[in-house]
Parts: structure tokens; sequence; C-alpha cells
């Protein structure tokens, strides 16, 4: 244990400062982030959600009468589709650019700037499987979702209540810290030079298969939520809550944002390479870096 957090912690403050242009891409991409959500929250709320606040409405008697039928409404409404698709775009920016920039520096192939460098070697094929992996997680969360909302939908029909909602907001957060893991391993796995589009997957599935994988990747995650949470949210929300100037309220955020984001970052490549080290696809890619921790 004491090695995973030197590695986590110590280590990945080492790399952030000798590959300083990292926080630049971070940067970058945290407001381009912030900027695709105003844009979007402007105009692709799904229909109905206002009004239903608006009203005053129980969220409980909301979510369990009136959810269900809305959301029919919401799949087919073009801005939702939209907007998916824009947040997947950014998805791919904010993930699988900064982990082709961590995968070079891994390897020592990261010279001087390279930010640009990282991103033309990103392939097609790799953008497709992470669209895979993504869209299996998506399956396995909705399918999650769906499930745990009929259990609480019975309990709701039985004694109505908060008591409802809340056991089927219990059990949603509950596997929320493993979905976050897998929409960061897929990035990880996409850029790996080593393993079929097949085995990749066989891969990616170990997190949910694998009682281990599952359970540190949980606990990991869960951390990461707290810290990025307090940094990357709230942090960053107190900016754009407080300062009138929406240009200088972007920047202080992104500045305040920006070293935590990026620790995490580093922190959750570390943690996939320690954890899928006793695989070859992974150990032979990073051969080097594992050399150099003699593992």
């Amino acid at each position: 244990m004491k090695r995973l957090i030197q590695i986590l912690g110590v280590h990945s403050v080492r790399e952030l400062l000798r590959y300083k242009s990292f926080f630049l891409l971070v940067f970058l991409l945290f407001l381009a982030d912030r900027l695709l959500k105003l844009t979007l929250g402007s105009g692709a709320k799904p229909p109905g959600l206002s009004e239903a606040k608006a009203l005053g409405l129980d969220a409980a008697g909301f979510v369990f009468e009136q959810l269900p039928s809305l959301l029919g409404d919401w799949l087919l409404d073009g801005r939702v589709l939209l907007g998916a698709l824009a947040l997947f775009v950014m998805k791919q920016l904010i993930s699988i650019w900064p982990s082709s920039d961590m995968r070079r520096m891994h390897r020592g192939e990261r010279q001087g700037f390279g930010l640009l460098g990282s991103l033309t070697v990103l392939r097609w094929h790799q953008v497709l499987w992470d669209l895979i992996a993504v869209g299996s997680l998506s399956l396995l969360t909705l399918s999650w979702a769906v499930g745990t909302f009929v259990l609480a939908r019975i309990w709701w029909d039985a004694q109505g209540g908060l008591a409802a909602l809340l056991l089927w907001a219990g059990l949603l957060g509950l596997v929320a810290p493993v979905v976050l893991a897998g929409l960061s391993f897929s990035s990880k796995l996409a850029v790996l030079s080593q393993g079929s589009f097949r085995r990749k997957l066989t891969l990616y599935f170990k997190l949910f298969t694998d009682a281990r994988f599952f359970a540190k990747a949980w606990a990991f995650y869960s951390l990461r939520t707290i810290l990025e949470g307090i940094f990357v949210g709230l942090v960053p929300a107190g900016a754009l809550l407080w300062i009138e100037s929406f240009p200088l309220r972007m920047l202080v955020a992104a500045l305040s944002a920006t070293p935590v984001y990026s620790f995490v970052k580093m922190a959750s490549f570390k943690f996939f390479l320690f954890l899928y080290r006793d695989y070859p696809e992974v150990k032979e890619e990073y051969a080097r870096y594992y050399e150099e921790l003699e593992f």
C-alpha cells in the first residue's frame, strides 16, 4: 500500500513537474468543457424538466410518475441527441488526447512541448474502439439504472415517500465510481498499440468480471470523485457564481481546477498501469516504466 501511495502521489507530481506543458493541455480542455456545458445548458436541457421544477412538483413523484413517460420524448428530441454527440466528442478530447500524451511520457517518447504530437499519433480505429467501449459501458449503466428503478418503483408503489427516491439514488451512486473508472480506462486501453481489438475489450471488461479489479477501482475512483468534486467542482463553481466578468470567472475557475485535475489525470493513469501490470499487452507497452519501478 505504501508503494502504491508513493506511485500515485509522489511520482504523479514528479511527472507533472517534468512535463509542464501537460498543464496547458488540461487548462485548455477544462475551458472548452465549461464553454460546451454552458452552451448545452442554455439550449439542450431535457424538455419538461424545468417546467416540472417551476411547478414545485415533489421530486419523488416526478421521478416515479412522470419521468418514464418523458424519457421517450427526450430520446426523440434532436437537441438531446446533439448534446449527447457533443459530449462524446468532448470526452474524446478530455480523455483520449491526455491519455495519448501520458502514454508517450511513460514510454520515454515525450520530448519538449509534445502536445500536438500526442494528438497526431492518434488513429481512427482507437477512437472507434473507445466509442464501442463507452457504448458498452453506457448499456451496462442503463441496465443497472433500469433494474434499480424497478426495485425503487415497487417500493414507491407500496410505501410512497422520499425513501424510494433515496434508495434509487443510493443504488446509482453505488456504481458511480466504477462507471467513472470505465470512462477513464477506455481511453487508456484505446491508445495501446499492443493487443487486438477484441483483446482490448476483454481487458476492459475485467473491470466488471474480476472482483479484485472492481473493488480496487471502486475505492480509487471514490477518492478521486471526492477530491475532484471539491477542487474541480465546488471551487470553480464559487468563482462562476461570485465573479461578474465572464472571461475573468472562466479564467479563475480554470486556473483553480487545472493543478488538481492534472494531478488526478496523472494519478489515474498510474493507477491503471498498476492495476493492469500483469497483463502482457500493458506490460510490453510500458516495459521501460515497469523496469524503472522494478515491478
